[in-house]
């Protein structure tokens, strides 16, 4: 004998108990109101589970006195799925709906509270045995009239008008009802349940705005079971429409628009690949870039003692002058290209500027006399000073200000290690070259001379501009898809815009 879960039981019962009675309109002693709509409900139901309910009938306001709420800047339609929670522990959104209470309305209340606040990774709705919460779960064909019943108005042409505009939404939305049925009968004719599965995901996300809404009022009326059923539902649809579904722009938009900055609902798994897909295009190569700048850095000096003093004469102030050289060009074009950076696109501009430092870098070995070689020094510093502002700019066009702390860490670290790269390199091509016989007497002058630096920073330096020129995405606002969809453009767009800045 299956042994019985008297906690869902009693649970289930007693809110099925509560549907049948808000259905009837019985007992009824409070009356709220969101444009022609009526709905009468019951005080110690809503109030019990809805701190904004409590606070209006017990306050001693109007509404407490009057027994009578007006919601004028609601959706008729999300007031009437509010109620349906409230009693049952369920709503119907066309999609996912059995009568029957689901399994956030059973849980615990701190439970519920935690799982609201947590962010999307730390908890799995396959977890739950709510065949609705089932990442294999195939819905059945929704009703044409998901919301109707009687209780929710004061006569029978108002639960027509609620119908109809359940039925305008629905066909707004999506054409769910025809495409459904479409997706049921491939069903019926795919028994294998991943073709199963991978027909429903085609379907038009019809639930992912009332999710959205219904999560947004379950915030606004402080119904944290509510805001975690919706929630898990968002995710689910989001999680297997993002990249197929033509309206998800327009569901970024309005996620935007009406939840806060810091809401866990915004850390969704499509922001989480755009992040990762970032930092697999721009981290990897800012810092790759960098490295390769802070070894032409230490190699100056390293130059300096393995024969560039000797070849060159520089036996007075010459080494000084080259770094200041360097470090004027290095600040005072760091203004002027960082402007001309502006008003072209970024992603050819950083790589042909390093790909350019990286031939003025090796050019410096066939230097012959100081002059030259001051010269050389001055396009280095040149195109080397802007980078700095520039990678800061152009993090600052793609990430939140609460995540570039780890992305300013990660390209900061890119200096030390090249700092400590530039000696290792020589002595492993050495290594290889001697105990390999690869070119050893190229190698040999390459190690033992001073131009061996300079080939090594150019030897570096021209695969990563290379690479930046098909890595690098440009500005949110002026990318185009390569690596980057157009729902993760989009989705960059809305996160600059949350942050109050342009993109």
């Amino acid at each position: 004998m299956v042994p019985i879960d008297l906690g869902h039981y009693c649970s289930s019962t007693l809110q099925t108990a509560l549907w049948q009675l808000y259905q009837s309109g019985k007992h009824t002693d409070l009356t709220v109101t969101c444009g022609v709509r009526k709905f009468h409900v019951h005080k110690a139901v809503v109030c019990a589970q809805s701190s904004f309910f409590n606070a209006a009938c017990g306050g001693g306001f109007k509404e407490s006195l009057e027994g009578c709420i007006d919601l004028p800047d609601d959706d008729p339609d999300m007031v009437e799925r509010l109620f349906q929670f409230l009693y049952l522990g369920n709503y119907s959104d066309g999609e996912y709906f059995d009568e029957m209470p689901s399994i956030p309305a059973m849980m615990e209340a701190k439970e519920v509270e935690t799982l609201v606040k947590t962010k999307s990774d730390a908890f799995l709705t396959t977890k739950m045995e709510d065949p609705a919460n089932d990442v294999d779960y195939v819905p059945e064909e929704p009703d044409p009239e998901p919301l109707e019943y009687e209780s929710g108005s004061d006569d029978a042409d108002d639960t027509d008008d609620a119908d109809d505009a359940d039925d305008a939404e629905d066909a707004d939305e999506a054409d769910n009802t025809d495409e459904t049925d479409d997706a049921d009968d491939a069903d019926d004719a795919k028994p294998d349940a991943m073709a199963a599965k991978t027909e429903i995901t085609s379907v038009p996300p019809i639930s992912i705005f009332t999710s959205l809404r219904m999560y947004v009022m379950g915030d606004k009326y402080d119904v944290p079971a509510l805001q975690l059923l919706a929630k898990q539902r968002f995710m689910r649809t989001a999680e297997n429409n993002w990249q197929v579904y033509n309206k998800f722009p327009d569901v970024l938009d309005e996620l935007f628009m009406t939840t806060a900055s810091d809401d866990p609902l915004r850390d969704t798994p499509a922001e989480r690949r755009l992040i990762l897909k970032l930092d697999a295009l721009i981290i990897v190569f800012l810092f790759l870039a960098h490295w390769a700048k802070v070894l032409d850095s230490s190699a100056t000096s390293t130059a300096y003692v393995r024969g560039m003093k000797e070849d060159l004469s520089l036996y007075g102030n010459e080494l000084n002058y080259l770094n200041t050289v360097y470090m004027v060009e290095f600040i005072t074009m760091q203004i002027p290209l960082t402007l001309i950076m502006t008003r072209t696109p970024i992603n050819i501009f950083l790589p042909t500027a390093d790909l350019l430092w990286g031939i003025f870098t090796l050019a410096q070995y066939k230097a012959t006399s100081v002059t030259t070689l001051y010269a050389l020094r001055f396009f280095v510093g040149a195109l080397g000073g802007f980078f700095f502002p520039a990678v800061q700019w152009y993090l600052g066009s793609w990430y939140k200000r609460s995540e570039l702390a780890r992305r300013g860490a990660i390209f900061f670290i890119s200096s030390q290690v090249g700092s400590m790269s530039l000696g290792y390199i020589q002595a492993g091509a050495y290594e290889m070259a001697i105990h390999h016989l690869y070119f050893p007497f190229l190698a040999l002058y390459i190690i033992n001379k001073w131009v061996g630096t300079k080939i090594v920073g150019f030897a570096c330096t021209i695969p990563i501009a290379i690479l930046g020129f098909f890595l690098l995405p440009s500005t949110p606002d002026h990318s185009r898809p390569r690596f980057l969809s157009e729902a993760e453009i989009h989705l960059a767009r809305e996160r600059m815009r949350a942050e109050h800045l342009e993109p």
